[in-house]
C-alpha cells in the first residue's frame, strides 16, 4: 500500500462529521512533516522513492522528514444539503486551504499557499468512498 506523499513523512489527520436531518457537514484537518531530497545534491535523504538507497545520507542517525523538511497544512471543509433521498441528490459547497513551507524553497517545491473553492449539485447513486 502507498501512500501520496511517498516516504520520509509523518503526519496527523482529523475527521469530524455531522449530520441533522437533511444538512450534513465535514472537516478534514491534515498536519505533517516531508523531507525532500535537495535538488543539487545527489544523496538521498529518503524523499524520492525512486532514488537509490545505497547514496543515502548517513547509515545511522536518520530521522523521519530529514533534508529538505517541509510543513504542510490542509484543511478541508464540506457542507450538504440533501434535496432527493431516493438519488441522494444534493448541493454542495466546499473549502481546502493548503500551506506548504519547505525549509528552502526551490523551483520544484516553491513555498505557498493554495485556497480551493467548489459548490455544486451531484447524485450520490454509489457512494462507496471510505477515509480510512
Amino acid at each position: 500500500m502507498g501512500h501520496l506523499w511517498g516516504a520520509n513523512f509523518y503526519e496527523a489527520i482529523a475527521i469530524a462529521r455531522y449530520k441533522k436531518d437533511r444538512w450534513s457537514f465535514s472537516g478534514k484537518l491534515t498536519l505533517g512533516k516531508k523531507g525532500f531530497d535537495f535538488e543539487d545534491e545527489a544523496i538521498s535523504y529518503g524523499g524520492n522513492i525512486y532514488q537509490s538507497y545505497e547514496d543515502r545520507f548517513s547509515d545511522v542517525g536518520n530521522e523521519l522528514a530529514q533534508g529538505n523538511t517541509a510543513n504542510i497544512f490542509i484543511a478541508d471543509l464540506q457542507g450538504n444539503y440533501l434535496i432527493n433521498p431516493s438519488n441522494r441528490l444534493s448541493l454542495f459547497a466546499g473549502f481546502t486551504y493548503r500551506k506548504f513551507s519547505p525549509k528552502v524553497s526551490t523551483q520544484t517545491y516553491p513555498e505557498g499557499n493554495t485556497v480551493w473553492f467548489s459548490a455544486g449539485i451531484r447524485a450520490d447513486l454509489f457512494n462507496w468512498y471510505l477515509d480510512f
